[in-house]
């Protein structure tokens, strides 16, 4: 598991002492007065290593014993913040078997305890764990809910041989008891140990289908949309009178993935209009980055105040300790000639299953390893379609097996 041999990585192979002692230092926010180990951080990915039942609602979302193991590795790597994956507060409102979830009717007190013990993992050796917490809304797959809810009547395209059902507007009845269910699900992570939440209003989520008029075609109090620059801005600003410690801004990368060294992309530009616009809450970012002389570089320069991490956080789960101390300069790099953007999110949660598991996680720098994993996920993903066809609906994911 402590492993760093790998064929290739991002990165010089001499890292800058400066670059580690920059995102070793710790940050505390203005709000909560909370402090942060380091300025890295563990962006959320949906682990998917949750109960699942297919019939019964109230028997999912409970934290298996891998995925506590999983915290205690990350606990060990010295992440500032440790954000959990997509936590839905609806058990009938999820994005994917396997997801976690907390809601009153989930409530036994064996799921509160696995979550408590989740928390407890990962802040053992000085990390802040949060809770994201979301509703899928529209995105919500039809073979799990056929009936979603959303903040218009727009209806999600299949994609992945996953169908979405037409979606109902919310009343306003309906959106106040969304909102009860994010306050019971809030109350209830900071029972269970968790030093915060952060809501997900991004990736195509209930809050972010609000923001859009690509999906709220309303009339009433809750329509409008965000649109441009200045709405971004605004709504930041907006929230740090709200007393939020910190906004996390993706859907991009701060650089080009043609060169992770000079291009200036379109993420960075759009910092450099909200990040001056606070004062008070910081804001983070992640998307792309993979090396420590970037992640410094985009500190450095104004940008942001730390860097989340989230495909790394599978390939080398220990990353941010190794960049601090100088044994590493950067993330494992998938092997360019073989590498599949479409599959290599599917290989995170592989290698995140390794890792719960006590295993070492795939080498995807190895141009074998990666080919034979492209193999593997072509067959794993025609199966999972077929058994969709057949009315089985399983959680998980492609398991690496050497024998396989």
């Amino acid at each position: 598991m402590e492993s760093t041999t790998v064929l290739q990585r991002f990165g010089p192979v001499t890292p800058n002492p400066e670059d580690g002692r920059l995102l070793g230092e710790s940050i505390t926010f203005e709000f909560s007065r909370r402090t942060m180990i380091s300025r890295i951080y563990k962006a959320a990915i949906a682990e998917r290593m949750y109960s699942w039942d297919q019939s019964d609602p109230s028997a999912r979302g409970t934290p298996s014993d891998r995925l506590i193991r999983l915290y205690e590795v990350w606990g060990r790597g010295r992440y500032g913040l440790i954000i959990t994956g997509n936590i839905t507060v609806d058990s009938t409102h999820i994005e994917t078997p396997g997801n976690g979830i907390i809601s009153k009717s989930n409530s036994t007190f064996t799921h509160i305890e696995q979550f408590r013990r989740m928390a407890s993992a990962g802040k053992a050796h000085g990390s802040l764990v949060l809770m994201q917490l979301s509703h899928a809304g529209r995105k919500a797959p039809g073979y799990i809910n056929s009936h979603p809810v959303s903040a218009g009547d727009v209806r999600l395209d299949e994609q992945a041989a996953i169908p979405y059902a037409q979606p109902t507007p919310l009343t306003k009845e309906g959106i106040d008891e969304i909102i009860g269910q994010f306050v019971y699900a809030a109350a209830t992570a900071y029972r269970a140990g968790f030093d915060g939440i952060q809501l997900h209003a991004s990736s195509g989520y209930l809050l972010s289908q609000f923001l859009s008029t690509a999906t709220n075609n309303r009339s009433d109090d809750y329509g409008g949309n965000i649109e441009n620059l200045s709405d971004v801005k605004n709504l930041c600003q907006m929230l740090e009178g709200l007393g939020l410690d910190f906004i996390e801004l993706s859907g991009g990368t701060y650089h080009s993935p043609k060169s992770q060294c000079h291009s200036v992309s379109p993420m960075k530009e759009f910092l450099q209009q909200i990040s001056p616009s606070l004062s008070k809450t910081l804001v983070f970012i992640c998307g792309g980055f993979r090396s420590s002389e970037n992640m410094a570089a985009a500190i450095r320069d104004g940008y942001c105040a730390s860097i989340g991490l989230g495909q790394p956080s599978g390939s080398d789960p220990l990353l941010p300790s190794q960049i601090i101390s100088g044994q590493l300069g950067g993330a494992t790099k998938p092997d360019p000639d073989h590498r599949d953007p479409t599959v290599l999110p599917w290989a995170t949660l592989t290698q995140m299953e390794a890792i719960a598991r006590g295993k070492v996680p795939i080498d995807l720098s190895d141009p074998e390893v990666l080919r034979e994993y492209n193999r593997r996920a072509r067959i794993f993903e025609e199966e999972r379609t077929e058994g969709l066809k057949q009315g089985h609906v399983k959680a998980g994911h492609l398991v690496w097996e050497d024998t396989a």
